[in-house]
């Protein structure tokens, strides 16, 4: 059974209890706000948590998954990848999303300053805010590019509406992360 603390959710998944169904809460304060989480993977589901994370890899939906993995259990009858659906997959990839959350917050936590990348980009008729984050990881004695995440933009494209969803998501990773940052790049879309 692997387990992953998780600290950062409370902010990031406000009002998505779908989301949060995989994960068990774990402390709560003396007011009853929660503050972290755990993540259990069983040895039931193992295998079929990493076929299904590398497929993604793969850049393969998560349907066209389910259906490999389904196909994958006819042809090899290994009972620990019986019955994959798009929802499965879809779990399994919030869960690693949730775990990679959480390692930049930690990075962020343990540094002085750090710089942010824009890139503004369309895919699927739906616009992207990608946000990258580059750090000194005093742990390896580099510096490291750090995929933030791509926020969609449902909403109009003004300088205060990407602002707001960035302040936003910033202050999840790094609470008072203004006066940590040095610089910002934009890719000038």
């Amino acid at each position: 059974m692997n387990r992953y603390t998780c600290s950062t959710l409370n902010n990031y998944f406000k009002g998505e209890e779908r989301a949060l169904l995989l994960l068990e809460q774990i402390e709560l304060d003396k007011d009853g706000v929660l503050h972290s989480y755990i993540v259990t993977i069983l040895k039931t589901n193992k295998k079929l948590f990493h076929l299904a994370i590398r497929y993604v890899l793969c850049e393969i939906s998560f349907c066209m998954v389910a259906n490999i993995i389904n196909c994958t259990y006819k042809v090899l009858s290994n009972p620990s990848l019986c019955f994959c659906i798009r929802h499965h997959v879809s779990s399994f990839v919030k869960v690693v999303y949730v775990i990679n959350l959480q390692h930049i917050f930690d990075i962020l936590r343990r540094s002085w300053v750090f710089s942010l990348a824009l890139d503004f980009a369309i895919h699927q008729s739906t616009s992207y805010l990608d946000l990258c984050i580059r750090v000194y990881a005093k742990k390896h004695h580099t510096i490291a590019n750090l995929h933030g995440c791509a926020l969609p933009m449902f909403h109009l494209h003004t300088n205060e509406v990407m602002f707001e969803m960035l302040s936003n998501f910033l202050t999840i990773l790094c609470h008072n992360w203004k006066i940590h940052i040095i610089g910002l790049s934009l890719d000038g879309a």
